[in-house]
């Protein structure tokens, strides 16, 4: 699965992920999404401090969350994902969740359509509280 991502394809039309359309096409959907969300995680007192994205593709979040959070960090399988997401001025590692340093603790960590694409879920998902604070929230909306 991991060069399936790792295609400059994947995001713009290929063989699989965004075949039908481009996720630059989705932007304006995605940002008013991911703006709702942030609006409704705030309202229930979960934002501030340091936002953890796994999978965060071109960092549309990480962006709508800059008034959210003091620090927006995202991981991101595709290469070509995670260098136009560091231009928003987010720190992107290229991989998973096992790529962030583990002295690095988040107050948030959104995983958004991210569990259905992993290979063994409960096994990763077992790896996550790494990276999460004490009383950290984690939030995973899922496709339905």
């Amino acid at each position: 699965m991991q060069e399936t991502y790792r295609q400059s394809s994947y995001y713009e039309g290929g063989a699989c992920g965004y075949a039908d359309t481009s996720y630059v096409a989705q932007q304006p959907a995605l940002r008013a999404t991911f703006k709702r969300l942030l609006h409704n995680l705030a309202k229930r007192g979960l934002t501030g401090g340091d936002l953890l994205e796994v999978g965060c593709g071109y960092g549309y979040l990480l962006d709508e969350a800059r008034l959210f959070f003091n620090r927006r960090v995202g991981t991101e399988f595709s290469y070509e994902g995670a260098e136009i997401a560091r231009a928003t001025g987010a720190e992107v590692f290229v991989g998973g969740v096992e790529q962030v340093p583990p002295e690095l603790k988040f107050d948030c960590v959104i995983a958004t359509q991210v569990i259905e694409h992993v290979y063994m879920p409960y096994r990763s998902l077992n790896n996550w509280p790494t990276v999460r604070g004490t009383g950290a929230t984690f939030f995973s909306p899922l496709p339905t």
